[in-house]
Formats: structure tokens, sequence, C-alpha cells
């Protein structure tokens, strides 16, 4: 896969999981401290999120990029997406229903799209080109590509890793490398657009 997890390599979950309710993860998004950021890490391959998400650096481009995902949102909603990927999906991760000529039907998202040719990603990254010829409808789905129950095979500390790493040890990092960049002067200016 790209930087660092292949596919074939991906760690297993610990577990024991089990079933989620909204409740649940809640109230587990509440109690965040003292969360350990290679834990979160092993767990957000352990689940896959890192095949189809990007996070400091690593993981796929099937779903967006969570790295600044802690400036934006509180660990109780950031839960609550996992656990309900199709309750709001934002346009350009609307995965798209292609039915061909041929009787093809392909789920994924549109990455791209020209006046021959339609391209789309499945939920494992891979592209596929579809001439518009061949193309018989296409119809938006109100299904999220993500499937909803990647957390079932997740511990509770587990899955507050996986948050945590998305909501406090960003900011932490963050912190401190902006830190470090004011020390060593006008390297700041740019680092900060290059992270912000």
């Amino acid at each position: 896969l790209r930087n660092g997890f292949k596919v074939a390599e991906l760690p297993k979950a610990k577990g024991p999981g089990r079933d989620y309710s909204l409740d649940d993860v809640r109230a587990l998004g509440a109690q965040l401290k003292g969360r350990n950021f290679e834990a979160g890490r092993r767990a957000f391959a352990a689940t896959r999120c890192v095949v189809c998400h990007r996070f400091a650096g690593e993981g796929g481009s099937v779903g967006p990029d969570l790295t600044s995902l802690g400036n934006k949102f509180a660990a109780g909603d950031v839960l609550e997406a996992i656990l309900q990927p199709s309750k709001a999906i934002a346009d350009q991760f609307l995965q798209w229903k292609i039915e061909t000529t041929a009787g093809q039907t392909i789920l994924g998202l549109i990455v791209e799209e020209t006046p021959s040719a339609i391209t789309i990603r499945d939920a494992n990254g891979k592209d596929s080109k579809i001439a518009k010829t061949d193309v018989e409808g296409r119809t938006k789905s109100a299904v999220s590509i993500m499937p909803e129950d990647l957390v079932k095979t997740l511990s509770e500390d587990d899955l507050q890793h996986i948050v945590s790493i998305q909501v406090d040890k960003l900011r932490e990092r963050m912190a401190a490398r902006r830190i470090t960049l004011l020390i060593t002067g006008d390297a700041l200016r740019s680092e900060e657009r290059r992270v912000g």
C-alpha cells in the first residue's frame, strides 16, 4: 500500500469487538485521556481505515484525509461518523453506481470525468476508466463507500485510540512542531503554509 502499510501485512484487530450503539460511542468519546499514538496507529490499520484514508502522511486516497479532523470535529462527532458513515457524506465522497451496456455494475467515487469517459475509484482504491458510450446509467448512492461495521472487531480501547490520534495527539504534535519552528526562525512561515 502506501507509506508503511501493505494490505496483506495490515495488523489484525486485538478485540474483543462488539456491536456498538451510538450511546456507546458517545460515552467512549468522552474518555480519551491517556491514549497511545502508536496503539491508535495500529488500530487505524487493523480496521483498514489506512487503506482509504490518509492520516499524518500515511494511507490511501479513497476517503477524506483525516489529518486535520481534530481541528474541525469533537471526539463524539468523529466516533458517530465512524459508526454511521452514511449519515452525512460530503459531495466529493458520494458513491456512484454505474451500470454499463454490458450489464456490469460498478460502485465507487467518480474521480475524473471527461467528455468521453468516467473514472471511478472503488473501495480498494482501484480506478476503472469507463467510456461514456459504455454507460447505460448512473445514480448517486445514499450509502457511503465506507462500510458501517468496521469497528465491530475493535475493543473499546482500540476504538478510543483511533479517535484520540485524530483529535488529541494531532493537536499536541502540531503545537510541538510550531514551538520547534519558532526556535529556528524563518522556517515557521513556510512550515505553517505547508501544514495549515
